[in-house]
């Protein structure tokens, strides 16, 4: 797919888009698989299959595993209602103030994992009269036999609990390698992607601190080197337009600066050294060969100070002015998703909204109907008017036109107090 969208833009901008240096893992998901590996390692049982639900029984019948036996109990517990019923009556029997459902994980989420686990020994003694209640209810002995098989030993309970806390035992150290190994996997392919290192230059509290903590000697020399060229790129990039004009003025403006300045000085060796500002600064040909040098050195040496709860991005909206080559780079590396979750989550709903019955809904009408389900989630739709300029005009019309309003009736019908007075009453006010 990145191949083929690869093709497409540089058949339309004609940029060469890597689809390899540019595919970003997700970092939830890598977290996932690496925890999966953990669990497959540790239970050969599978995860739950909807289509077929015999699956979990026929596995923990020749595979007996904690969480394998849990997930067959959670399968068991969920399959009907009555039996929904049936677990929260032995916990209401059981003095249970809040009565509470067994958990069954799902292979997409490691977290769920951890969850049926968690709310597995919570009701482990629940557990127990559970799987006694639906055996003895089962005509089939055979059937029978094997819910019977489903409940735990006081052991297996033990090691349960010690593989929910994964506290570093021996017998798991098999498992923790294989998710170490899938880590490490993931790890390595960060080499072939620039963002990795170049997102960690950009905080400005740490400018790649954690490479000198933790790489060799050598790799930390690959990562600066890889620094370098990229802003050297983006550098070169924004000054290749200006690059034409500049070339062109440089040799007369130059060539003028240091007449004058020979004239108003007696001393050659000054003026020379003024032709050639360079040495003074202790310069060399280097720095002409490296004219974004000043630029990309400043920032890596200067000792930023981020304020508390200021953002990456914030920082830089507010100091792009002082490094524009960095705060281009800025705009876009950290833009990228750490994490793809957000982003298909709301696939996710866009599946709920295309429903069997509505398959044939257009592009801009599902887009619309999400955004409906978002002003509606988050009461967005039906707002007071906030405080603005627009508002207080109209406000302030609202009042003078009353004002005028009232000025107008009360000059036609004059002071109320004129009807109360009597003729004879006039000469008091004489």
């Amino acid at each position: 797919m990145l191949d083929e969208f690869s093709r497409q833009v540089e058949r339309k901008t004609g940029i060469d888009w890597g689809p390899v240096a540019w595919r970003i893992n997700c970092l939830a998901h890598v977290i996932n698989l690496a925890t999966q590996a953990l669990i497959s390692t540790y239970s050969s049982v599978p995860h739950y299959n909807l289509h077929d639900p015999s699956t979990v029984e026929d596995s923990v019948s020749s595979l007996r595993d904690e969480i394998g036996l849990i997930r067959a109990i959670a399968v068991k517990e969920r399959s009907s209602a009555i039996r929904k019923e049936l677990f929260l009556d032995i916990q209401w029997r059981m003095a249970v103030s809040r009565p509470l459902q067994l958990i069954l994980d799902m292979k997409v989420r490691w977290s769920s994992t951890y969850m049926m686990l968690h709310r597995a020994e919570a009701c482990k003694e629940h557990i127990d009269v559970f799987i006694y209640e639906i055996g003895i209810k089962e005509t089939n002995l055979n059937k029978r036999r094997k819910i019977d098989s489903l409940k735990l030993s006081s052991f297996e309970w033990q090691n349960a609990s010690l593989f929910l806390g994964l506290l570093g035992y021996m017998r798991f150290a098999p498992a923790l390698e294989a998710a170490a190994a899938k880590v490490d996997e993931y790890y390595n392919r960060t080499d072939t992607s620039d963002a990795y290192i170049v997102t960690m230059y950009l905080t400005p509290d740490q400018k790649g601190v954690h490479f000198k903590k933790h790489w060799s000697a050598d790799l930390r020399l690959q990562a600066e080197q890889s620094m370098e060229r990229v802003f050297a790129e983006r550098w070169n990039k924004l000054h290749r337009s200006s690059s034409s004009t500049a070339s062109a003025s440089a040799p007369r403006l130059s060539r003028k600066v240091s007449t004058l300045l020979r004239e108003l000085s007696d001393d050659e060796d000054e003026a020379s050294a003024i032709k050639n500002p360079s040495a003074e600064h202790g310069g060399s040909l280097s720095d002409q060969d490296k004219p974004y040098w000043q630029e990309y050195h400043s920032y890596l040496i200067s000792k930023e100070v981020v304020p508390l709860g200021m953002s990456t991005v914030t920082w830089w909206g507010l100091n792009a002015a002082r490094s524009p080559t960095w705060a281009s780079l800025a705009r876009d590396f950290l833009p990228i998703m750490a994490s793809s979750v957000s982003s298909e989550r709301a696939f996710s709903q866009t599946g709920i909204t295309i429903s069997p019955r509505r398959n044939r809904l257009k592009a801009d009408v599902v887009e619309a109907l999400q955004f409906m389900k978002c002003l509606l989630k988050h009461d967005l739709i039906f707002r007071e008017p906030g405080p603005s300029s627009l508002v207080e005009e109209d406000e302030l019309a609202q009042d003078l036109a009353e004002m005028t309003l009232n000025a107008q009736e009360a000059s036609v019908l004059g002071p109320w107090d004129l009807g109360l007075l009597d003729d004879d009453d006039m000469d008091l006010y004489e």
